[in-house]
């Protein structure tokens, strides 16, 4: 429901079962510390899932050189890696959030895990005008989520477009999966 993911955004994690919130765990709290450098973190978290992109051999559509001097330039950051394990943590909760409500199970949500250490989304931009599909009228097409359908969580494909602000992405999958 929309209610319990302005939780998720505002309020801290909630547990599925017992609606318990943990506070101090939303993803404004999260964030909070990096606010002043958002841009900055923005880019070092997308830096840093393409570098484990790319060393499983899959394509992102970001140079390599781009990708590990962003990596490398923000590496000495704490309050960055701080965030960013937050955000995992975050983003983990909704995982499971998806598998206690049978969205998604708990063997392939593991297999996620696994495969995806530093996630964050790489939705891409799509330009009206340039010959593409609006948004609304692709739904169901490519990657994402179909919304309350068990295994809807899709592979990811490399792209070339735009990648757009992975923590606005990261508030739209919370409003779909929760």
């Amino acid at each position: 429901s929309y209610g319990m993911a302005e939780t998720f955004i505002r309020d801290g994690i909630v547990d599925f079962t017992t609606k318990r919130v943990r506070r101090g765990t939303s993803l404004q709290d999260i964030i909070k510390p990096v606010s002043s450098r958002l841009n900055d973190f923005r880019d070092w978290i997308v830096a840093k899932r393409a570098q484990e992109l790319h060393g499983q051999g899959r394509e992102t559509g970001l140079v390599d050189s781009d990708v590990n001097y962003t990596v490398q330039r923000f590496a000495n950051e704490p309050e960055f890696q701080t965030a960013f394990d937050g955000i995992k943590q975050w983003n983990d909760a909704i995982l499971q959030y998806a598998v206690d409500a049978g969205l998604v199970s708990q063997e392939s949500a593991n297999n996620m895990r696994t495969m995806n250490q530093d996630y964050v989304p790489f939705h891409r931009l799509f330009e009206i005008g340039a010959g593409e599909v609006a948004s609304q009228e692709s739904i169901g097409i490519g990657a994402g989520l179909n919304v309350g359908t068990p295994g809807s969580l899709k592979r990811l494909r490399g792209s070339e477009r735009n990648i757009v602000d992975p923590l606005e992405t990261m508030v739209k999958n919370a409003y779909v999966v929760i």
